[in-house]
């Protein structure tokens, strides 16, 4: 936005755009996420690996644990809508980060509220920038987590 940033900032409507973006780019980011644990747990573990019932319950979870946005009433849009991404996923071999990433960047470009000009321009640095994150975390889950010493299938 440029020098424009500052008085957009400033202006009430501008901020309840972003107070919506900030809260539902979080469900969208913490979708891609969440399905990246869920693909690590089941390279790890295969068959042993948590049913998608359990990473939808992460979901949920995380979501809860978060005052609810004053523009919803609750995340039963986005759970639903988690839970056919999580299970159309984890039929099919994991995907990539840069596939995962990209869902999730593009969702959250259409919720900045920019005009379409600002979009066009920077979309291809957005997606990058939402995919390097996506990596990072990736690459810190990996290097911090142990699926196997996390989860005991259950008898």
């Amino acid at each position: 936005m440029g020098k424009l940033a500052y008085d957009a900032l400033k202006e009430p409507l501008f901020q309840q755009k972003m107070e919506v973006c900030r809260w539902e780019g979080f469900a969208v980011i913490l979708s891609d996420l969440v399905l990246r644990t869920a693909f690590m747990f089941k390279e790890s573990l295969g068959k042993n690996a948590p049913a998608a019932k359990e990473f939808e319950s992460i979901y949920s979870d995380v979501l809860a644990r978060h005052p609810m946005p004053t523009h919803r009433k609750n995340w039963h849009d986005q759970q639903r809508a988690f839970q056919r991404r999580l299970y159309a996923a984890l039929k099919n071999r994991p995907s990539s980060v840069k596939n995962t990433s990209e869902i999730g960047a593009k969702a959250l470009l259409k919720l900045v509220p920019l005009g379409d000009a600002f979009k066009t321009h920077d979309h291809d640095i957005f997606v990058s920038t939402v995919r390097l994150c996506e990596m990072n975390f990736e690459q810190e889950l990996l290097a911090r987590c142990k699926p196997e010493s996390l989860w005991q299938k259950k008898a």
